[in-house]
């Protein structure tokens, strides 16, 4: 059964898109009538309960015996009058995207890696040709794993976690891209639109973390060489970018290498059109991936994941 914290994301999420749908279309007091009578408004309700009370329940805690402080006494030292609710909008923030997000990613690229033995079997060769520990494997070690890094940086462009940029309210009118933008109007980009395109990307619909590997490896293919990688955007970029971005990859990084280190993935069950069954609604609504973890056999006293 999921945590109550995810439970209300996914619900508070699906509330979140019909909003910034209704409140450009309706005027003010109209819009704000309407989404309160909304049902399924209780998921974000539950959501911002749930969330000042953990952080009611840190700041009330006896000082850390560590000397490390928490994360809401940082900001409190550093903005000594911000307000509660100021400090649970920004947490809602953090945790929406630090556990929805890298969910997404995790069980997506999972997805993709069984879908295809050959990349799952490179990834999972080239992390245990590495390390001989578990404990070696870290942020830092696992900055030269390159076909690791392609494998994430694919599954980040076929299914980026957010398939929308941060919106933005245009100060001027102006054209982009030919087409006409009045002053006012709201306006963003479609992030998996943009991945998706065979003008950017050859093969757009594929999985093939090769396109990201550099000219000198053995994996890379040629036909890769005019991709507009750049194009590939999942954190979004300038001011309105995540600022999660370095904390997302070192997770993503760690998470997918021990994970290959310790066990063979296998598939346990039916994976045929998971991809047609995928629905948004305010946030990914994803099908099960049902996978079977087998513990690698090593020797004697050899680390296992736990």
């Amino acid at each position: 059964m999921p945590h109550l914290w995810l439970g209300t994301l996914e619900n508070s999420s699906f509330y979140g898109g019909i909003s910034s749908i209704i409140s450009p279309l309706l005027p003010q007091p109209f819009s704000s009538l309407l989404l309160n009578w909304l049902p399924f408004k209780g998921g974000l309700l539950s959501f911002q309960t749930y969330t000042r009370e953990k952080l009611h329940q840190q700041s009330s805690r006896p000082k850390d015996t560590t000397n490390r402080p928490s994360f809401s006494a940082i900001i409190s030292e550093k903005h000594p009058t911000i307000l509660p609710d100021a400090l649970s909008s920004h947490a809602n923030s953090i945790i929406q995207a630090g556990s929805l997000n890298m969910s997404t990613f995790l069980t997506t690229t999972t997805y993709y890696l069984l879908s295809d033995p050959s990349i799952l079997e490179k990834a999972t060769e080239e992390v245990r040709s590495t390390f001989t520990e578990l404990s070696q494997i870290d942020n830092e070690s696992l900055q030269l794993i390159t076909y690791l890094s392609a494998v994430i940086e694919e599954g980040l462009r076929i299914f980026p976690p957010t398939p929308f940029g941060a919106s933005s309210r245009s100060h001027g009118a102006t054209t982009v891209a030919g087409d006409f933008i009045p002053h006012g109007t709201t306006v963003s980009r479609c992030t998996r639109a943009i991945t998706h395109n065979p003008l950017n990307f050859a093969s757009a619909s594929a999985f093939l973390p090769q396109r990201w590997l550099p000219a000198y490896h053995p994996a890379y293919e040629k036909r890769f060489s005019t991709d507009m990688l750049s194009a590939s955007k999942p954190f979004g970029l300038g001011p309105q970018a995540c600022p999660g971005i370095e904390i997302a990859y070192l997770e993503a990084r760690v998470i997918l290498a021990k994970l290959l280190w310790a066990f063979d993935l296998e598939v346990d069950g039916e994976m045929e059109g998971w991809e047609d069954r995928v629905r948004w609604r305010g946030g990914w609504r994803l099908p099960n991936v049902m996978v079977r973890l087998v513990p690698v056999a090593r020797e004697e006293g050899s680390e296992v994941l736990v």
